[in-house]
């Protein structure tokens, strides 16, 4: 075999195996590097594929106080919820400050609902394709966990559960950072918004929520 075709079959091989190393990239899944996945939901079954890259980042909170008052940030409870009503979400944060990955970010969770943004069409019930979600273990004040509980009810909860926790905050703020820095989002409240900011019948993260614990002044 003369110079040039061993030239050419060297070439050749080279470019296989360079396709082949991007599409293993493009194929992987994308978890923050701090976040732990041993509370995976099955993708096909609680997720899209991603047709559009993230443009927003959208906080949420959560709970099973409905049907655990003793024991309402219990991750197992609340991940059966995602379970049982056939959502999901990137990203939740329990009270130690802990990131569990629900669904990967390569793929399209199901958070955001039904709402409108930046009046601009293509967001109107479409948000889950354009926002990474990210709920945070926590009980909201009396007004915003109106719908769930009646005042005695709220008023005989641990206070313990209720708001936001430091390690939370910090968790949040570094993963937020982090999904900003990845997809070039501006770091501000015109992008990193709340489910009640997209969809007003919504109450997370609700009025106990400090902003400027996450976000730069």
């Amino acid at each position: 075999m003369n110079r040039k075709l061993w030239l050419a079959l060297i070439l050749a091989l080279t470019l296989v195996v360079i396709v082949g190393l991007i599409v293993v990239s493009t194929q992987r899944k994308t978890v923050y590097s701090g976040a732990v996945e041993d509370f995976l939901l099955p993708v096909e079954e609680y997720s899209w594929e991603r047709e559009f890259a993230p443009e927003y980042v959208m906080i949420h909170f959560t709970s099973a106080v409905v049907e655990h008052r003793d024991d309402p940030l219990n991750m197992d409870y609340i991940r059966q919820i995602f379970v049982d009503y056939d959502i999901s979400v990137h990203y939740i944060i329990d009270r130690e400050g802990t990131v569990r990955c629900y669904v990967p970010e390569d793929r399209v969770a199901w958070h955001a609902g039904k709402g409108e943004w930046a009046n601009d069409e293509k967001y109107t019930n479409k948000m889950n394709h354009y926002a990474i979600g990210i709920e945070i273990a926590a009980i909201g004040s009396q007004k915003d966990m109106g719908i769930y509980l009646t005042e005695e009810e709220y008023a005989a909860l641990d206070d313990r559960f209720k708001g936001f926790s430091d390690a939370q905050y910090d968790a949040l703020k570094l993963l937020v950072e982090d999904i900003c820095a990845r997809y070039d989002i501006p770091a501000d409240r015109d992008h990193v918004i709340g489910h009640q900011d997209y969809s007003p019948s919504k109450n997370d993260p609700g009025e106990l929520f400090d902003w400027s614990r996450i976000l730069p002044h």
